[in-house]
Order: C-alpha cells, then structure tokens, then sequence
C-alpha cells in the first residue's frame, strides 16, 4: 500500500506542472480504491477541495429552474445518502429535440467496432447495423445546444454543492443503445454490466433521457447507497476495476437495493457512479442518452484536450471568461 501512495503522491506533483496523470498514478488510485472501500479517494478529495474552493455563481438557473443554495443542498445530500437523485422537472423539450436531430444525422463512433465495420457510421433507426453508437467529444462541443449544457449555472449549482469546490467540466458523452442482440463482452463494452466508474477523484454525473425510457429501453440500473464509503463489499472490489454480474450484485445486496430509471424524454438525474451501476439491456426499441460530468480536479484518467468551438453560444463564452478553471480541459 506504501508503494501505492507514493506512486500517487509522485502522480499527483507530476500533474501539478503537466495536467496529466501517469497510468502508474492512475491505476494506483483505484487499486488504492478498492483496498480501502473509498477511503483513499475520500482522504484525497479533501486535499484537493482546499485547492479549489467553491465561487459564487451570479444566475444559478437554467434547465433545472432557478436552484436556491438550500435546494442544491437538498439535493446533494441526498445523492450522498442514496447516491442517485431524479429531478422532478424535465429538461425543455426544444433541447431535447435539438439534440436528436444532431444525433440522427451525426456520424457515431460504432460500438462495439465489429470487423468490415467504418470508423464511423450514421445511426439509422430502421437499420441499426452496431449494438452502440458513441458521439465524439469534439463533436459534441460544437453543437451549441451543448454548449448551453456545459454552461448552465443550474448545473453547476448543484456539481459544486456535492463536490463542495470549484467543479471542472470533465467529460461530455452522447450514446445511442439499440436491442441488437449481443453476447457478454459486447455487453461488457455498453457497460451493460454492473461496474463502478474511477475516472477521477470524485465527480458527478447528468444523464439526460432524449428518447422515452421504460423497463424494456435500457434503464440506467443503480444498486443504492452502494456509493458511500464502505458500502462496496470487499470481495467484490477484490476483482478490481471490471464488470460484475447481476448474480454477484444479489449475493451482496437486496433485490430492493437495484434501482431502475426510468421515465419519459426530458428526465434528468444526477448520480455518483462510484457507486454499482449499468445500463439494463434493451429488449426493444432503443435509447438516446446524454452525459455531462463534473469533478474536482482531472487527476486520474486519460482525457484529451477540446479546442474551443468554432462558433460558440454567448452564455458558453461568458462562462469560459468568467470561469476558465471550470473549463481547464479546452486547449488555450
């Protein structure tokens, strides 16, 4: 464990001067992880949360309606305690809409990448030819719909309050699932195993339902409370940072404790997927989701930098200016 620590404490000095983590650091921060049950990733947060200390948004409003400090409040503690929170009120259907058409006509990277297959493909939903179809970051950023995502004071609002500092904005994801039939290492690659996520120290997560989701369109499934520390079963982190059946999760956990997801275009939910989850099989139709995430810092996981948009939203280049540190992934 000492060789752990230091390699993380080593990582961590490098990527002060370079913004980049080794994968010895990395890979020793979720070995460390799974030895401790999160203790290790709790002790690290608090040191990184006194280099970012939490800014006072000027507009906390946006796709969530005005958020109050108490709201956002409730809201974190909430997400602490069961490690997942649904919003009550749906994201404008003119987002929505905005971003299916881009989704319909955008190129997508096919997953899983099956032999004779191209790079990328167009998802068409009459002839879906891949299981997945994931959309690039870059392309992503450009639409400007995103943009007012990865803006929106709303959001952030509700990130800061749960990391308790400065958010950065660390990952963007659109994905399409289709109810092409798979075998187990295609479901491996979907994430339609139960996992739990390490891409930073800590982080949370927005999904936004663009199509309507019920129990046979691939729910987001979230074994509860098994975010909070000690909550994962040593045995189960054992097998280190890999997929695990529904039939290892029933052993540790209630048939009660698994969560499904589910509701209609426009549901919006924050989660901590440090905790067990996956994305249920598709028995019919498909699923259009998008993913925005926000963490303390970027130590951990490889990521690349985003050049800035050729043509970007006023409200995107406001925050850029006002707020650089949220957006330190954006090349200068």
């Amino acid at each position: 464990m000492i060789a752990r620590i230091a390699k993380i404490v080593t990582g961590a000095l490098a990527y002060r001067f370079t913004g980049r983590t080794s994968d010895s650091a990395y890979q020793s921060l979720i070995r460390l992880f799974c030895k401790t049950q999160g203790r290790s990733n709790d002790i690290l947060h608090a040191i990184v949360k006194q280099t970012r200390p939490a800014q006072i948004l000027p507009n906390p409003s946006g796709i969530l309606g005005e958020v109050t400090d108490p709201q956002a409040e409730e809201v974190a503690e909430h997400i602490r305690e069961r490690g997942f929170y649904i919003f009550p009120k749906k994201v404008p259907t003119a987002l929505c809409e905005d971003l299916m058409k881009f989704a319909l006509h955008k190129e997508a990277t096919p997953t899983p990448r099956l032999p004779n297959m191209p790079e990328k493909v167009r998802f068409d939903p009459q002839f879906p030819v891949a299981h997945g179809y994931r959309f690039i970051e870059q392309d992503l950023i450009e639409n400007q719909t995103v943009q007012q995502i990865a803006s929106d004071q709303s959001l952030l609002t509700i990130a800061q309050k749960y990391l308790n500092c400065l958010p950065v904005m660390s990952i963007l994801a659109m994905w399409w699932s289709t109810a092409v039939a798979g075998d187990e290492e295609v479901r491996r690659q979907l994430a339609q195993m139960f996992h739990f996520d390490m891409d930073r120290i800590k982080w949370l997560k927005f999904f936004i339902h663009l199509t309507d989701i019920g129990p046979d369109n691939g729910p987001h499934c979230y074994v509860a409370r098994s975010n909070r520390t000690g909550n994962q079963p040593r045995e189960l982190l054992r097998r280190g940072y890999t997929r695990i059946s529904d039939e290892d999760i029933n052993k540790y956990y209630p048939a009660d404790a698994v969560e499904e997801i589910t509701g209609p275009r426009g549901t919006i939910f924050a989660a901590d997927t440090r905790g067990f989850h996956k994305g249920k099989t598709i028995q019919s139709g498909d699923r259009l989701i998008f993913q925005i995430e926000f963490s303390d810092c970027l130590f951990g996981g490889i990521y690349h930098r985003l050049d800035r948009p050729s043509c970007m939203a006023t409200q995107f280049t406001e925050m850029l200016g006002k707020y650089p540190d949220i957006y330190s992934r954006f090349a200068a």
